[in-house]
């Protein structure tokens, strides 16, 4: 072998087999792809919103009182909206119902820029459309979870959600950051004289991903309307060492400077990347990944009797709604209110505003690979515990620092840096938990939860925020937070022994 290329070989099989990009290659297919496509672009929109929503309402001359019910009332119809959609998603499948979202989206984008003087009108299209500030709520994500449940055998999925996760903050932050830039922008080249028509450009923007991601969505399988139940268990990879599978399987399984003959196929150009064709490298994980998962699983009919709730299923439905529901009120009270808080409190600009949270959701995405780690380690319910009782005081840190602007938005970071940590040992105990045919609804119905609960929470800032006591807002989020975190760790530390069971098989 020639010694030039040792160094080479070296890097792509540290890169290569390194757990999290592996698996990314391995175990997702075209529609995994599309799936994080999608969450990309959505959060990409929504973190757009997030800038300027409440400032698009103040240029319009609403106060705060009014806000508040606007968002807790979109909020109110998502909750009818997930329920329906969910509910039925397997039967009108689960595609459709993503490209329904879309459309909806589009629609909503439009009206903000043609009935801006119409409260009403806004209202009615925005509790349809959906209107995101990040922590994407309505019954789409919940739908896209689902898919990769069931394309995706129990023990990857922290990974496959990772990267969905991982994407999804990218995206927000980028939205973020572009929103501030583009406003000022406009303004400082007097490309527009008022605010509120570069609010309408930016929702201009929003409309065009809408279309973006509909022409995407276009390309999926039939697979992602299936329900895959795995057969772990059954499978014993010694007796597929010598297929396709197996070499689908091996690089999570390798050590790290062991070499993938079915991808470096000539030994003494082994660490040459270009030796083969990306798109036949692609191909052939293509069709192995869709090949395993028809070996490795069988495909649950969804029909009305099969698509309902076990009594089993119900129990721990109900316990974890609780916890669910207070996390998503605490986070209610004060999310959508952040930048507006920043802006009043230490007078920071559009500029300075979009790059604070865009460094914000890069340090969130920053942490999506540790949080698998961490589930990995300790469970689903330990890690939620942790991570969330951490973000929670950095919450409740904010306002108490709020006589120092670095103090503070050091206080922000970390927040950001643990309060979606969470995200993916909450998946993992969802899916994990309930049966193939019942990972839709369930996931549909804990997202119902979430929304009603956010619902409220939203109200509840608006007055608050009326009052001139938002910094208020964030300690009792932050408490309601903590409460919700000792709740879950009393009532489910038992369940991460059988979860990790599941996430530890080979």
């Amino acid at each position: 072998m020639n010694s030039n290329n040792l160094p080479r070989q070296t890097i792509w099989n540290k890169i290569y087999y390194n757990k999290y990009i592996n698996g990314l290659i391995t175990q997702s297919d075209k529609d995994i792809r599309i799936l994080y496509l999608c969450v990309f672009i959505r959060q990409f929109q929504y973190g757009l919103l997030n800038q300027i929503l409440i400032f698009y309402f103040k240029e319009l001359h609403y106060n705060s009182e009014k806000i508040g019910i606007f968002l807790s009332l979109t909020l109110f119809g998502d909750v009818i909206l997930s329920w329906v959609l969910t509910w039925y998603a397997d039967a009108l499948k689960r595609s459709n119902i993503i490209k329904l979202g879309i459309v909806l989206m589009f629609i909503n984008g439009l009206t903000f820029i043609v009935y801006d003087k119409n409260f009403t009108v806004l209202l009615i299209v925005s509790t349809l459309g959906i209107v995101g500030d990040g922590s994407d709520v309505g019954p789409f994500k919940s739908i896209e979870e689902s898919c990769m449940a069931h394309l995706t055998k129990k023990k990857y999925r922290p990974i496959i959600y990772s990267w969905h996760y991982l994407f999804s903050s990218i995206g927000f932050s980028i939205g973020c950051w572009i929103a501030g830039t583009i406003v000022d922008y406009l303004m400082d080249n007097q490309i527009y004289t008022t605010y509120l028509n570069c609010y309408k450009f930016i929702f201009g923007v929003y409309c065009l991903l809408s279309v973006i991601k509909f022409i995407a969505v276009q390309f999926f399988s039939e697979n992602v309307n299936m329900n895959f139940h795995y057969n772990d268990e059954e499978i014993n990879d010694q007796e597929v060492s010598n297929t396709i599978l197996d070499s689908e399987e091996r690089p999570l399984l390798a050590d790290d400077e062991a070499l993938n003959e079915s991808l470096l196929r000539q030994p003494t150009n082994a660490g040459n990347i270009d030796m083969v064709s990306p798109a036949k490298v692609v191909n052939e994980i293509e069709g192995t990944v869709s090949q395993r998962r028809l070996d490795s699983s069988d495909i649950v009919p969804i029909t009305e009797e099969s698509s309902k709730l076990s009594s089993a299923t119900v129990s721990i439905l109900i316990k974890l709604l609780v916890i669910f529901m207070l996390d998503s009120f605490s986070y209610g009270l004060i999310t959508s209110w952040i930048p507006y808080y920043y802006e009043k409190t230490f007078l920071l600009t559009y500029t300075h505003l979009g790059l604070l949270f865009s460094i914000g959701k890069i340090i969130t995405a920053s942490t999506v690979f540790p949080s698998s780690m961490i589930t990995y380690a300790l469970g689903p319910v330990k890690a939620t515990f942790v991570v969330q009782s951490i973000s929670a005081i950095f919450l409740i840190m904010i306002p108490l620092v709020d006589f120092n602007v670095k103090a503070s938005i050091s206080a922000l970071m970390g927040y950001y840096a643990t309060a979606s940590m969470d995200v993916t040992p909450r998946q993992i105990l969802l899916t994990d938990l309930v049966n193939a045919n019942e990972i839709t609804k369930v996931m549909g119905i804990v997202n119902v939860g979430k929304t009603l609960a956010r619902c409220f929470g939203q109200l509840f800032s608006g007055y608050v925020v009326q009052s001139g006591l938002l910094k208020y807002a964030f300690i009792i989020s932050g408490s309601v937070l903590l409460t919700a975190d000792f709740i879950l760790i009393l009532s489910f530390v038992g369940i991460d022994k059988k979860v990790l069971q599941h996430l530890r098989r080979k």
